[in-house]
């Protein structure tokens, strides 16, 4: 059985203008991953310019005159997140010896992890935090595959942050307070 507890934090004036900074860091962040999806969703994974193709049969493009073979949905896998990655290299798993394309959630997180080395921003988010981020993103994806719910929304405010389990600590525990120590939070 799990345990979820709730903690109500009350940060110095500082503390509370560095997780505000973090908010608004983490909102961006997501709002850009949904876009980027959202941007894949709506061009069938093609450029953004050209419009969305369904397409059943072998066919060619007439501009390029690259043929594509039988596509079907038994040969031509269809990426409902679409995610294409600049870094096509970002976008690949290996596991036992085979190359897959990663989820959504895999290359975005392996974006996030380039961020975090050139922007200030995200460096000083736990990487913890960002990936939550991303997973709460992804459920959101999943909530409107599987179970027909809406589009994800984008969001003007973004009023929480979350830590995977075991990751938070508390010391100094008393019968009114504790002192929380928070990973990344520098």
């Amino acid at each position: 059985m799990q345990v979820r507890w709730n903690f109500k934090l009350k940060p110095t004036q500082a503390q509370q203008v560095k997780m505000c900074e973090w908010l608004v860091t983490l909102r961006k962040h997501r709002n850009y991953a949904l876009r980027e999806r959202e941007t894949g969703y709506n061009t069938n994974n093609r450029l953004v310019d050209s419009s969305v193709a369904y397409v059943w049969g072998s066919w060619c493009e007439m501009e390029s005159k690259v043929e594509y073979g039988a596509c079907c949905p038994l040969t031509c896998p269809i990426l409902k997140h679409g995610v294409i990655p600049k870094n096509l290299s970002t976008a690949f798993k290996t596991s036992k010896g085979i190359v897959k394309w990663d989820s959504a959630s895999g290359i975005q997180m392996k974006v996030t992890t380039q961020l975090r080395h050139t922007s200030q921003n995200f460096v000083n988010i736990a990487s913890d935090v960002l990936q939550q981020n991303l997973t709460k993103l992804d459920d959101a994806f999943s909530n409107f595959w599987k179970h027909s719910r809406g589009f994800p929304r984008y969001l003007r405010v973004l009023n929480s942050f979350q830590y995977p389990p075991q990751r938070v600590k508390l010391s100094s525990i008393k019968k009114t307070y504790a002192i929380v120590y928070l990973p990344g939070y520098r």
